[in-house]
């Protein structure tokens, strides 16, 4: 029986000077359904009374019962048309005022329909290759960076980590097969709105005139930029001076510090995968992964879109640009 009875409930409340492992045993359920009953019901395993929670129980149900519709039913597959995540999908309803399912129901669905034949399943995000730790010497990059004195991510004011401002940029570039065009990505925060561009080779020259165009066709504020020690960002100090803006850059190796970057880089692979060849993408074909990115619901921002984000901000039009 999925859910607790009345009785197991009353068991519960009887055998509460028992460890919750015990009581599961006693019940014939999972320790957890326990944990998660005492959790929900009680401040405390001696304030557990087992009619209320029985009673909040059937307040909670009919929230939680709501059945599968056509509406429903198209709102999933509208969703994962559009490479949204079952938890996007949930949330961007809810948002909306929208009826849908939990989670785990729109996943469901989605298995339902591949093993009909369907093909939403390739909609889903595929989980990237495990983190492989660096062993051996250090790279030319780290060597580069610990040679040169440039303006280190701890010097980065800390109004950049808190996120409480739009302006504050990551980069990066991603790759195509046998380094065949390179993908410019500019990352900002507060919103995860992304930026890109494609160039035929990773040569400093060709990353600074692609930031700095980016941003300036964007019109979008910028107040500072942190980018990894890669060789291509050797420019830093004149994409600084063209948008009078500061540049930071992160420890080697320590991805984390722009995490920002580091998730639209993965939400990118997910159109263009590692075996691609970046060179034959055209300017559209580039715009139209961009789009479906800032288009996705994210979590951070209460499931609205990056884009929709973008739109409500008050833009101040950067002009003067210095070159």
């Amino acid at each position: 029986m999925p859910h607790l009875t009345l009785a197991q409930r009353y068991q519960i409340g009887a055998l509460r000077h028992l460890k919750p492992a015990q009581i599961a045993q006693q019940i014939g359920k999972h320790r957890s359904v326990v944990t998660r009953e005492l959790a929900r019901n009680a401040a405390s395993v001696a304030d557990y009374q087992p009619q209320t929670a029985q009673n909040a129980y059937r307040q909670r149900r009919p929230n939680n019962a709501t059945k599968l519709t056509a509406t429903i039913s198209k709102s999933i597959q509208e969703g994962m048309t559009q490479h949204w995540s079952p938890e996007q999908i949930k949330g961007r309803c809810q948002k909306n005022s929208q009826p849908i399912l939990s989670t785990g129901a729109i996943y469901n669905y989605i298995w339902r329909d591949q093993a009909q034949g369907g093909t939403l399943y390739r909609h889903l995000r595929h989980a990237s290759k495990p983190y492989r730790k660096r062993y051996g010497k250090a790279d030319a990059r780290t060597k580069a960076a610990k040679r040169a004195a440039k303006p280190s991510i701890d010097d980065r004011p800390e109004v950049v980590n808190q996120k409480t401002r739009f302006g504050d940029w990551e980069l990066d570039t991603v790759i195509g097969q046998n380094h065949k065009g390179v993908l410019v990505t500019l990352t900002e925060r507060t919103t995860n709105y992304l930026l890109m561009k494609r160039i035929d080779d990773k040569s400093a020259t060709e990353t600074r005139k692609a930031i700095v165009g980016l941003l300036r066709e964007s019109r979008l504020p910028v107040h500072t930029l942190t980018s990894d020690n890669g060789t291509e960002f050797a420019d830093y100090e004149q994409i600084a001076r063209s948008l009078r803006a500061d540049f930071y850059f992160a420890h080697p190796y320590r991805a984390w510090e722009r995490g920002a970057n580091e998730h639209n880089n993965k939400l990118i692979r997910q159109f263009i995968p590692k075996k691609i060849d970046f060179s034959q993408m055209g300017p559209k074909e580039i715009q139209t992964y961009e789009n479906w990115i800032n288009n996705r619901p994210r979590k951070k921002l209460h499931y609205s879109t990056p884009a929709e984000h973008v739109k409500s901000i008050l833009l101040t039009p950067i002009v003067a640009f210095q070159t």
